[in-house]
């Protein structure tokens, strides 16, 4: 018992320090003078002359969609920070709003017509303004997100790096999961971005933590303060986008690697591990949420929550121009899935013999070659298969946000791609595939009477 209160406190000690870090690093960001920022920010607004707020490179292709709506939102807040009460400031949000179409127009319209804000984004955090609005200092946005590009590349080859030393299947596995959900796109929008580099850094912390030659269950107890912060950090930077790759890509990677080093342990032991690493992360994911919330009602003196309430059942289940809860649910799932590229040419094309015998052909491979009897010994399969099944749980819990921001959440499929890929290529019957068949026929004895 008193081993269970001393882990309860170290958590909440954990989540104290945490939040009054990134708290009080978006406090001292929001002390920086708008003077400071005017002359970048007036110097990006050609940038976002040039593209509408959802800007596709390919009409009706999803998956090249670019959620520039959100990067100029979150740019229209930061410029409206007052540097002189910064902690109402940030936690207002308080933007702009006239079009209720195009943010890009809002955010122009804000600043060469000198408007002021007259609505606010109180239920996020909006943590973006932590490394935005110092960057915006010294430079535009479109400088930014060439700088957005070349960081984040470089996180993630060192991502691969460390996969591949531990694991060339996985590394390989990553890399075409990334391709199939036309991740190039990510780095070129901030709203993209964020929890890639959530769900990067922390994959990395995670490999670094869970060394080949460590103890398991010293490991854990690292790994478990991890993915608490990470829920944390989540929901501090997120707009609600693809928060759910930041805890199950790392516990596949665990999973995987360490089933590959004779790591993995027990069954049970394996059970409790994961359910512990999703409880903590989606209690810091929550939480951090309520603590906005609270806090704005405390400091503001308004009640934060019919505010929240009203968003959020929106978000949940509203239908905003859908016809019926019916469609909503119905359709939610298969909007996702097909803007995956290659599922999207497969619909598009289904009519084609070509494309029907290609589909057929590729399902047929699976069944014959794949080691049936391997399956079933492979316990740990059923932990991956659970974990694949969480991006459409999540689908369908924001059905609403699911199924307007597909050209988005639909990169959580990521996590199915990998787990997919994974037991296909690990669980594929190499040898039948190669087998030599004997086509020699033999012949009759002659001299047999």
């Amino acid at each position: 018992m008193k081993k269970i209160i001393k882990n309860i406190l170290k958590y909440i000690i954990i989540f104290i320090v945490t939040v009054l870090i990134l708290f009080g690093s978006l406090v001292l960001t929001a002390k920086i003078p708008k003077s400071s920022i005017e002359k970048n920010i007036k110097a990006s607004l050609d940038f976002y002359k040039k593209y509408r707020g959802i800007y596709y490179f390919t009409y009706k292709r999803y998956d090249t969609y670019i959620h520039y709506y959100a990067d100029t939102r979150k740019l229209n807040i930061l410029y409206n920070i007052d540097s002189n009460d910064a902690i109402k400031s940030v936690l207002w949000d308080k933007f702009y709003q006239e079009t209720h179409m195009d943010s890009n127009v809002d955010f122009i319209n804000l600043v060469e017509k000198d408007k002021e804000p007259n609505t606010n984004y109180l239920r996020y955090w909006n943590g973006c303004m932590v490394f935005l609005r110092p960057l915006l200092t010294i430079m535009s946005m479109d400088k930014i997100y060439l700088i957005n590009i070349i960081i984040l590349s470089i996180l993630a080859l060192i991502l691969l790096v460390l996969l591949f030393l531990r694991s060339k299947k996985m590394a390989i596995i990553f890399i075409i999961s990334l391709i199939l959900t036309s991740c190039w796109y990510v780095p070129i929008c901030i709203e993209y971005s964020v929890m890639f580099y959530v769900m990067i850094i922390t994959s990395i912390l995670t490999l670094l933590i869970d060394k080949k030659d460590s103890d398991v269950s010293k490991s854990n107890n690292k790994l478990l303060i991890l993915f608490l912060i990470t829920g944390i950090t989540a929901t501090f930077f997120d707009f609600l986008t693809t928060e759910i790759l930041t805890i199950f890509v790392p516990l596949i990677f665990i999973i995987i690697i360490r089933k590959k080093e004779n790591r993995l342990e027990d069954f049970k032991k394996t059970t409790i591990f994961i359910l512990k690493a999703c409880i903590l992360w989606f209690l810091g994911y929550g939480l951090m949420w309520l603590t906005k919330w609270v806090l704005s009602s405390l400091i503001l003196k308004i009640n934060a929550f019919d505010y929240v309430k009203r968003n959020f059942t929106l978000r949940f289940n509203g239908l905003q121009g859908i016809e019926s809860k019916t469609v909503l649910y119905k359709n939610v799932i298969p909007r996702n899935v097909f803007c995956i590229p290659f599922m999207y040419y497969i619909r598009e094309n289904f009519d084609k013999l070509i494309v029907k015998y290609f589909v057929f052909l590729f399902i047929m491979l699976i069944l014959i070659f794949i080691d049936w009897k391997s399956l079933k010994e492979k316990k740990y399969y059923i932990f991956l298969l659970i974990i694949s099944f969480m991006p459409y749980v999540r689908y369908l819990i924001l059905a609403n946000h699911s199924y307007k921001h597909l050209m988005f959440t639909f990169r959580d499929q990521i996590i199915t791609l990998i787990v997919l890929i994974y037991i296909i290529i690990d669980s594929f019957n190499y040898k039948l595939l190669f087998k030599k068949v004997d086509v020699n026929i033999p012949l009759k004895n002659k001299n047999k009477k």
